[in-house]
């Protein structure tokens, strides 16, 4: 009898060490929703962008134009500062399937 005892102890001692182990814990929503890719730079110049819709274009040195919707993140001061024509450097992170722009300022 006391030989089972000590093993139904042993075995919920290991029970809950094992569900609080990371390893075996599960992950919060929150983090399954993060960013899917590295950040990466981006730099050009600004053929469009709307404030108010906080989105920009950039045509890159290459030639090539994107879009990019702009993180809530990022003052409005810092993009009433940003017209078309203007080189600017982006940090863009892809989250939940699109393209955003996480840093936006002018480029030297």
């Amino acid at each position: 009898m006391k030989g089972m005892i000590a093993l139904s102890v042993a075995l919920a001692f290991v029970g809950v060490i094992g569900m609080t182990h990371p390893a075996h814990s599960q992950s919060s929503p929150e983090m399954s929703m993060a960013p899917s890719a590295k950040a990466e730079s981006v730099t050009g110049k600004v053929t469009d962008i709307d404030s108010s819709k906080r989105k920009i274009e950039v045509q890159s040195t290459d030639g090539k134009s994107e879009s990019y919707q702009i993180d809530p993140a990022v003052s409005s001061t810092s993009l009433d500062q940003i017209k078309k024509g203007d080189k600017v450097r982006l940090e863009v992170a892809e989250k939940n399937g699109s393209q955003v722009a996480t840093k936006v300022e002018k480029a030297g």
